[in-house]
């Protein structure tokens, strides 16, 4: 069995001083003055060989662990998902550990949840996702405990710096689109379960989509929100393709749901039942999964702009780490119209 690899073997590999090695490998190349460059090749020929710090003694010298935490409401929603899974890669390719906790597991007590997180003593948290009944008690323990936190989402809390998707632009961009191909007859498809607690992030798109209307000289109207049911136990494909008969009963011309699952299984329906899309109704999704190219009607969707959010949240993140204070950062970030075949000039 091969040696697990030292801190001597990286520095000798890659041609650097042990004290150099270890301060970039401590996160503490910035206030030693190490240049890039010398911080990239350092952490991937450190990778290369398989070093992991020895976190235990790491923790008992410098009050340190070493840990990251992930906490999200991210199962169940590819995007947020994939979100995860980048700044675990990111933080992971910077040395750290990183452990994930999802809300959706914990629903029920998210003050044990969150206590499971702080038992870790992580050096830093990434969180996102916390809505509703959850937010307060979730941010409320990990504000009390004073470890540096940034938000990878809108968390709509004064106490945490954050980036954020534009959700606004989110309900505006497909509306605009729609509008200019003639339809008036459009409707925002929402989930009953999050309508009924009116989430933050179902309001801001709601109110892209109102402004859009308004520009267009359009008056609000009841049936420009249309509402599907959804739950613990229907998947949102299930939701999209259970929902044919009612969302078809109210004959619009177009259709703008808040996620792709929901148009592929509305699709199947309507495919099922003869509807043709584009040509009988107009719909666009969001979120940009990958499946949805290679479909032989490939909806046009919001792309969002994941890479960015994520490399922006750790930069943060690693600031903070550093003692910077972040607390009153807001980052934005703009989503993009995709136009595929889902959408054509109203007939």
């Amino acid at each position: 069995m091969m040696a697990k690899p030292s801190l001597k073997t990286v520095a000798e590999a890659c041609g650097y001083g042990v004290s150099t090695v270890s301060y970039v490998l401590r996160g503490k190349a910035a206030e030693m003055n190490i240049p890039e460059r010398t911080q990239d090749r350092i952490l991937a020929t450190a990778k290369e060989l398989g070093y992991r710090r020895n976190r235990i003694g790491a923790a008992l010298s410098t009050g340190k662990t070493g840990f990251v935490a992930l906490i999200s409401g991210a199962y169940g929603h590819p995007w947020r998902e994939s979100r995860q899974a980048l700044a675990a890669t990111q933080l992971t390719d910077l040395g750290y550990h990183v452990h994930q906790f999802d809300t959706h597991w914990d629903a029920g007590s998210p003050g044990r949840m969150v206590g499971e997180v702080l038992s870790l003593r992580p050096d830093g948290i990434l969180v996102s996702d916390v809505t509703d009944s959850t937010r307060t008690e979730i941010l409320d323990r990990i504000a009390e405990s004073g470890i540096p936190t940034v938000g990878l989402d809108y968390l709509e809390d004064d106490r945490f710096g954050y980036v954020y998707l534009d959700r606004v632009a989110a309900g505006r961009l497909p509306t605009e689109h729609l509008l200019e191909l003639g339809h008036r007859e459009l409707s925002f498809v929402m989930p009953t379960s999050r309508a009924r607690g009116q989430s933050f992030y179902l309001t801001q798109r709601l109110e892209g989509f109102h402004q859009a209307l308004a520009a267009a000289g359009i008056a609000p109207a009841p049936e420009q929100l249309l509402w599907h049911e959804t739950g613990p136990s229907l998947s949102l494909l299930e939701a999209g393709y259970g929902s044919y008969e009612q969302l078809q009963a109210a004959q619009r011309s177009a259709l703008i749901f808040t996620n792709d699952l929901m148009v592929l299984g509305f699709m199947k329906a309507c495919h099922e039942r003869g509807v043709s899309i584009p040509e009988n109704l107009s719909v666009v999704g969001s979120e940009d999964l990958a499946v949805c190219r290679y479909l032989p009607v490939p909806p046009t969707t919001l792309s969002f702009p994941i890479a960015a959010m994520v490399e922006r949240a750790v930069a943060m993140l690693r600031a903070a780490l550093d003692g910077e204070a972040t607390a009153q950062v807001r980052e934005g970030f703009a989503p993009t119209l995709i136009v595929r075949d889902s959408t054509c000039p109203i007939h």
